[in-house]
């Protein structure tokens, strides 16, 4: 079985790469597994030749993460230190090889306005984090009253389902913990492919997040986004977007194993 993720990244040579695609899949494939919403990206949009893949291709949905049912909004602030009042605002970086200039930039900008340096900042700097970017955010959380630096932290969409306000990369699992959550949005896409920027714009275009351009991560800049995310209603998150990969990908593979007759 292959395993794809919603969007493809490009390649130098398109048409070599695909074709040697179908090649592989034609020698070594049963099927092919979107883990995506058709509804949201088909595999069409960054892989030209789908009508010539030689084996079944399946949607999944996407693969995202479920709540925990005893991890509530006030369980989830206490075990931050977060009162139940404070505007809450987590950053992420992902897995954090790139990207700490977000936090950075969150950090700078909250020292730019009264109301958001007294904010719960609560930074997740992703568990490859190089260790000077997360010696540098330590060092600027510390000019805050209430920010505190973390690698890493399980459960991870609960803690953005108790913020007020989530600052992150556009990466797959980034994202499907914001669709999970619910919670106000605000994406900074790593540009080195177009694979978090495409994800990103389409769900701007849906009104489920904001989508902040390299020019807005200018302390006074991202302080008047941050501020009018806060004050802005929650998301409407769609139960169209189908959020079952992992169940569906677990129900067909057992399907496999057992074979048609099963």
């Amino acid at each position: 079985m292959c395993g794809l993720r919603d969007i493809l990244v490009e390649k130098k040579d398109q048409a070599a790469y695909e074709a040697r695609v179908i090649d592989r899949l034609q020698r070594f494939f049963d099927a092919v597994l979107v883990h995506a919403d058709p509804a949201l990206f088909p595999l069409s949009e960054t892989f030209a030749r789908v009508a010539d893949i030689p084996v079944p291709v399946r949607y999944t949905g996407y693969v995202a993460p479920r709540r925990a049912p005893d991890r509530t909004r006030r369980a989830v602030r206490r075990e931050l230190g977060v009162a139940d009042d404070a505007a809450m605002i987590v950053v992420s970086a992902g897995g954090g090889r790139v990207g700490s200039a977000v936090p950075q930039a969150v950090l700078a900008a909250c020292r730019e306005q009264p109301r958001l340096s007294r904010a719960a900042v609560r930074i997740f700097a992703g568990p490859y984090a190089p260790d000077a970017a997360y010696a540098a955010m330590e060092r600027a959380a510390s000019a805050l009253p209430d920010a505190r630096v973390a690698r890493f932290a399980p459960g991870f969409v609960d803690i953005v389902a108790a913020a007020d306000l989530s600052v992150s990369l556009g990466g797959y699992n980034t994202v499907m913990d914001l669709l999970s959550a619910g919670t106000r949005a605000l994406v900074a896409p790593f540009d080195q492919n177009r694979e978090q920027r495409l994800r990103a714009a389409r769900l701007r275009e849906r009104g489920l997040l904001g989508l902040l351009d390299p020019s807005d991560l200018a302390p006074a800049a991202l302080a008047g986004r941050l501020l009018a995310a806060l004050d802005s209603p929650p998301p409407s998150f769609p139960s169209a977007i189908d959020l079952t990969g992992a169940q569906t990908t677990a129900r067909f593979l057992t399907h496999q194993r057992r074979g048609p007759g099963a």
